[in-house]
């Protein structure tokens, strides 16, 4: 197992067979997204057409990191945060074929820039995403600067989710979840997170909390509707 890890990160190392890795992800999933029916679901009071003239910060968790790209506003500019780790890179150069912008850093590594070159892409009328419990976890669990970046630049936080009929359910530390093509997809947009105009550590741990069951409402809530037409495939 050892040696399969050390062979495994010595291929992730050079940069051609990254890049390449990269293109058959970005492929595979158009074609897991085109092949399968997709359902959207908004919260009731969340503007369809705001969202895709105005940004905002998107959140999801990140075991449901593969098909979040598609759900991008057309007209607004997405960046995404990702840390420069082994995987990180190629998620990073399939991102930019989706037409991501990326920012490197995560809430442990490179922290203080990412957070200033978050903030200028803010300024700038563009909108962020980032995954609040990656980039190694604990899965589930709210720990990044989402609710502090929101207090800077006044903008909404829009969690989001999603499941599919037939997924792989990955060995990871959050059990990554890799839809499969010809499935059903049920998307789920939760309501907006407004931050408080009085920030303090209490308002940034409420609105931590409430984010946090608004994730977990959302992701339950598409695997519910899935459920509801039969058990999910997981393989």
């Amino acid at each position: 197992m050892r040696k399969i890890k050390r062979i495994y990160k010595s291929i992730l190392d050079n940069d051609i067979i990254a890049s390449f890795f990269a293109l058959i992800i970005y492929l595979y999933l158009n074609f897991v997204y085109f092949t399968s029916k997709k359902i959207i679901h908004y919260s009731d009071n969340f503007n369809q057409n705001l969202y895709q003239k105005k940004n905002a910060i998107y959140v999801f968790w990140h075991n449901r990191l593969a098909l979040m790209f598609f759900l991008k506003p057309k007209n607004i500019k997405v960046s995404v945060v990702i840390s420069m780790h082994r995987d990180g890179k190629i998620i990073a150069s399939s991102g930019k074929l989706f037409g991501i912008n990326i920012i490197k850093g995560s809430s442990s590594q490179n922290s203080i820039a990412a957070m200033r070159n978050i903030e200028n892409e803010l300024r700038k009328g563009n909108s962020i995403v980032i995954t609040p419990d990656g980039p190694r976890g604990p899965v589930y669990c709210i720990n990044s600067n989402v609710a502090k970046i929101a207090s800077k630049i006044p903008l909404e936080i829009i969690p989001a989710s999603y499941y599919s009929n037939k997924v792989k359910r990955f060995n990871s530390w959050d059990n990554f979840i890799l839809p499969l093509p010809f499935s059903k997809i049920y998307f789920s947009i939760g309501k907006p997170v407004v931050m408080p105009k009085i920030v303090s550590d209490v308002n940034i741990n409420c609105v931590n909390d409430f984010l946090k069951s608004e994730l977990d409402r959302v992701t339950k809530h598409s695997e519910q509707l899935v459920r509801s037409e039969g058990v999910s495939d997981s393989i």
